[in-house]
C-alpha cells in the first residue's frame, strides 16, 4: 500500500537523521497522504448511488461532487490509543499503539481484545496519552441529481454519507458546493442483513461552479450584431436585452422593468462582487462588510402567474436555483438519526451562489414572513440544532449568500416599509394605466392564439435572434469583466442619496422614506447594469439608470405603504 510504503521511508529518514530520538517503530508516526485530484474516469467518479462499488469489489479512492444539504455537530473520535502489557518484566511491555485507520470504528482502534505478543496476557489502555480528533458527518447529493426551480417534474433523490475528520471539517458549509475524494466504507447494521454505505474523506474541496472559458468568443453572433447596432447609445444595448428577454414567456414589450430587473440580478449574482469605491465616504454611506453582494428583487402585481413563471425562467440561467414552497424550511431545522444530530439547511442555505425564489409572501406564514425579513437585514442564517450545553441551545450561523426573489400579489397586511427596505430593489407592475393594460391584454392575447396556431408573429426581430443559449452566454461573459465604479457615477449617487434624505425628511414628519443601504443599492445597480453593456467601468449613464430604477421603486414603495394604511383605517373603522 502506498501510505505504508512512504511510511516506511519517512520513518528510515527520521531515524537515520536522529530527527525524532523517541520514535522506536513505525506505529509511531502518524502521517496523512491528501489526494489533490483523481482521472475522471467510469470508474472513479460516483455521480449517483448506482455508481458505488459493490461490497466484494476492490477498495479505491472514488471522487464526487455535490451539495451538503445537512452536516452532523462535530463529536470527538480517537486518533491514537496506547497499549501496555501489565506484566512487570515482560519484554512486551513497551508502549503498544494503534493509529486510525480510513473507514476504522471507534471499536476497532480501542479493543479490549489485544494480547501481548510476548506473554500472552491482555493488554491494558494508558488513557493518559489518547489522543482524540473532531469528526462530522455530512449528507452530499451529488450534483445530477439536483434539481433548479425550472424543473417540471418533482423527484425525490438519495444523499451519500460522507465523514470528515480533524482539518477537513474547518470550511465545509452547508448548501455549499464540494468536490470529495475518499473510499466506499460498508458497515452491518446490528443483526439485520442491511448494510450502511458512507464514503471517508481524504480531502475536501470547494467546487467551480459551471467553470466556462472566458473572451469575446463567448458571445454569439447575434448578441455581437445587436450590440454593434446599439454602440450609439449606452442605454440601448441593456433595454434591448430586456426587451428580447425570457420572449417564450411573455411578449417583448410587456414586463420590461421587471426583466431588466432580473438581469441585472443575475449578472449581479453570477459576478459575486463586492461594489468597488473609490472615494472616501461617511459611516452612513459605507458598503455592508458582507464580502459577496447581491441584488435581492422583491417583484409586485396583479398577474401572479405571468410573474411566477418570469421568475422561474430567470432563476434557470443562475448557476444554481431553489424554488421554496410553504412546506418547506426558510433557514433549516434539526433532526435525530441513530446518535448523531444532524442540521439539514433550508432553502436559503441551498440556494448557496444561486437564486431562491421565495414566491408569493401571501402564501406564506407570518413567521415565514418575519424571518425572511431578519436574514435579509443581518444578512445571517441561523439555525437551531438540538443540542444544548450549559443549558443554552447551540444555533448554527453561516452567512447568507445568494440571491433573493419574492413577489406579491394582491394585498398582505404584514408588508411594510421596514419589510420592503430589506429588498435591493422594489419592481412595481401592479396598478398601471389604462393605456399600458390594454398593451399588456393585446401582446398576451396574441402571444397565446399565435401560439396555438403556430404561427409565431414576431414584432420584429430582437426576439428572434436572442434565445436562452445567447443569454446563458452573454451573463457568463458579463459575469468575468471586473467592473470599476468611476468616481463621476459615485458623485451623482450620492448627491442624489443625500438630496433624496433631506427632502424627504422635511416632507415627511416620521423620518425619511430612503434607507441608511440606499446608497449601497444604487451603486450595485449601476456596477451590475455597466457589467449586463459589457462596460469595465461604471459610468454617469449607468448611475442614471440605477437612481431612475431607485426612484420608481421607492415611488411605489410609498404607494403601496399608503394603500395599505388606508385599508387598515377602513377596517377599523
Amino acid at each position: 500500500m502506498a501510505w505504508g510504503l512512504f511510511q516506511e521511508v519517512v520513518y528510515t529518514v527520521l531515524v537515520v537523521l536522529h530527527w525524532l530520538p523517541g520514535l522506536s517503530v513505525t506505529s509511531q508516526l502518524l502521517l496523512v497522504l491528501r489526494l489533490s485530484d483523481l482521472p475522471q474516469l467510469p470508474g472513479y467518479v460516483i455521480r449517483s448511488t448506482c455508481d458505488i462499488p459493490p461490497v466484494n469489489s476492490e477498495a479505491r479512492f472514488l471522487s464526487l461532487t455535490g451539495r451538503v444539504v445537512s452536516i452532523t455537530i462535530p463529536s470527538k473520535y480517537t486518533q491514537s490509543a496506547s497499549f501496555r502489557c501489565p506484566q512487570e518484566g515482560c519484554d512486551g511491555s513497551d508502549a503498544f499503539i494503534r493509529l486510525h485507520v480510513a473507514g476504522a470504528s471507534e471499536a476497532s482502534t480501542i479493543r479490549s481484545d489485544l494480547n501481548c505478543v510476548v506473554c500472552g496476557h491482555k493488554l491494558e489502555e494508558d488513557v493518559r496519552y489518547r489522543s482524540l480528533g473532531d469528526k462530522v458527518i455530512v449528507s452530499m447529493s451529488v450534483t445530477p441529481s439536483l434539481r433548479t426551480a425550472s424543473s417540471p417534474v418533482p423527484s425525490r433523490h438519495q444523499t451519500i454519507p460522507v465523514v470528515l475528520r480533524d482539518e477537513l471539517i474547518r470550511d465545509v458549509l452547508l448548501g455549499g458546493l464540494y468536490t470529495v475524494i475518499g473510499i466506499p466504507v460498508y458497515q452491518l447494521c446490528g443483526s439485520s442483513a442491511n448494510i450502511n454505505i458512507s464514503v471517508e474523506a481524504n480531502n475536501i474541496k470547494p467546487a467551480s461552479v459551471n467553470a466556462v472559458t472566458t473572451g469575446p468568443c463567448l458571445l454569439s453572433s447575434s448578441v455581437r450584431e445587436i450590440y454593434d447596432a446599439c454602440g450609439y447609445s449606452p442605454w440601448v444595448f441593456a433595454a434591448t436585452l430586456a426587451y428580447g428577454f425570457a420572449a417564450q414567456v411573455c411578449p417583448p414589450g410587456t414586463y420590461h422593468k421587471m426583466k431588466l430587473a432580473m438581469l441585472l440580478s443575475l449578472v449581479c449574482s453570477r459576478a459575486g462582487d463586492v461594489v468597488p469605491l473609490n472615494l472616501d465616504l461617511n459611516a452612513s454611506l459605507s458598503v455592508n462588510s458582507c464580502p459577496t453582494q447581491f441584488i435581492d428583487l422583491f417583484v409586485i402585481g396583479e398577474d401572479d402567474v405571468v410573474i411566477s413563471r418570469l421568475l422561474r425562467y430567470g432563476s434557470r440561467l443562475a448557476h444554481h436555483s431553489v424554488l421554496h414552497s410553504h412546506q418547506a424550511e426558510l433557514t433549516g431545522c434539526a433532526h435525530r438519526e441513530d446518535s448523531n444530530q444532524f442540521i439539514d439547511a433550508g432553502s436559503l442555505l441551498l440556494a448557496r451562489t444561486g437564486v431562491c425564489i421565495i414566491g408569493d409572501v401571501n402564501l406564506h406564514k407570518k413567521d415565514t414572513r418575519e424571518t425572511l425579513q431578519k436574514v435579509l437585514e443581518s444578512r445571517l442564517v441561523t439555525t437551531v440544532s438540538g443540542r444544548r450545553e450549559a443549558g443554552n441551545m447551540i444555533n448554527y450561523t453561516t452567512p447568507l449568500n445568494c440571491t433573493i426573489w419574492s413577489s406579491c400579489t394582491g394585498y398582505c397586511k404584514d408588508i411594510n416599509k421596514t419589510f420592503t427596505d430589506q429588498f435591493t430593489l422594489l419592481v412595481d407592475n401592479g396598478s398601471p394605466s389604462l393605456e399600458s393594460c390594454e398593451f399588456t391584454d393585446r401582446q398576451m392575447v396574441a402571444d397565446i392564439i399565435g401560439g396555438h396556431i403556430g404561427k409565431c408573429q414576431l414584432q420584429d426581430s430582437v426576439e428572434a435572434l436572442l434565445s436562452y443559449t445567447d443569454f446563458e452566454q452573454l451573463l457568463a461573459a458579463a459575469s468575468h469583466i471586473d467592473v470599476s465604479l468611476s468616481a463621476a457615477a459615485q458623485q451623482l449617487i450620492q448627491s442624489f442619496y443625500l438630496a433624496s434624505r433631506r427632502a424627504r425628511s422635511s416632507i415627511s414628519s416620521a423620518g425619511s422614506d430612503i434607507s441608511t443601504t440606499a446608497f449601497t443599492s444604487m451603486c450595485l445597480l449601476a456596477v451590475a447594469h455597466a457589467r449586463l453593456s459589457l462596460r469595465a467601468e461604471a459610468l454617469m449613464e449607468d448611475a442614471v439608470v440605477a437612481i431612475l430604477l431607485y426612484e420608481e421603486a421607492l415611488t411605489s414603495k410609498s404607494a403601496i405603504i399608503d394603500s395599505a394604511s388606508s385599508r387598515l383605517e377602513k377596517s377599523g373603522m
